[in-house]
């Protein structure tokens, strides 16, 4: 009879020992190993995954009704490379205001109370339902870029440019805000550069190189959701 005894075979009296062959061994060598490399490989993608590399979500770390419902998108062109008119930019018509009037029909959302507790927010805008009206950022940086263009046909808008004190102020704030913004969440695009004459002496940007951005679309649907009206604010008459 074999004295080596198989894996987990147990003795029949307290005299007996148990031993392992070489083969038994070998195996608990494997299993050992296999649980190790399963557990790293366990973390390392947990590890990936907060990190926010293991998918195209968007993983902020300051609260946002938005963090579920976002995802990142490529987008592989930029018409014009923002050089030509666009709906938004050009000479002043009625479809360019109306354009610009659908990109910010939201200017505003609410933040249920426990929503606005996460951020420690004040009560300063509160709605009349006990909701808290916010300003998003990229709708304040629409209401500069718009300030901005209509600053340069102040024969259309109204605007002063530069010779009212408080138009000029305001277009100082406005390009601060769009200085700060640009800094806080910098595009990482690299952009593909080229020379625009045979002289060589003046370079410009490619359009078609691709960038990720956030999805613009799902974005205003949930600020849609969310929107509230100048009646609902307490400080504001019906």
């Amino acid at each position: 009879m074999d004295v080596q005894e198989k894996l987990l075979f147990l003795p029949k009296s307290g005299k007996e020992t148990v031993s392992f062959s070489t083969g038994s061994c070998n195996f608990i060598v494997v299993v050992v190993s296999t649980f190790s490399v399963a557990i790293h490989v366990l973390l390392f993608l947990t590890a990936f995954l907060r990190s926010g590399k293991g998918c195209q979500g968007y993983q902020p770390m300051l609260y946002t009704p938005f963090q579920a419902p976002i995802r990142k998108t490529v987008q592989v062109w930029w018409p014009g490379d923002a050089w030509d008119s666009s709906d938004y930019i050009g000479p002043p018509t009625s479809s360019r205001d109306e354009a610009w009037d659908r990109l910010q029909q939201v200017q505003g959302i609410r933040l249920k109370p426990d929503e606005a507790a996460k951020l420690s927010l004040s009560k300063e805008m509160l709605l009349k339902n006990g909701d808290q009206g916010v300003f998003l950022g990229y709708q304040h940086n629409l209401h500069c870029i718009r300030y901005l263009y209509q600053s340069l046909h102040p024969e259309v808008y109204g605007r002063m440019s530069g010779h009212d004190h408080a138009a000029l102020e305001h277009s100082y704030h406005c390009l601060e805000v769009l200085r700060r913004s640009t800094l806080c969440q910098p595009d990482l695009t690299l952009t593909e550069i080229f020379w625009k004459n045979d002289k060589n002496d003046s370079v410009t940007l490619k359009a078609d190189s691709p960038r990720e951005c956030l999805d613009i679309g799902a974005i205003m649907r949930v600020a849609e959701g969310r929107k509230y009206s100048r009646s609902e604010v307490t400080s504001v008459q019906a």
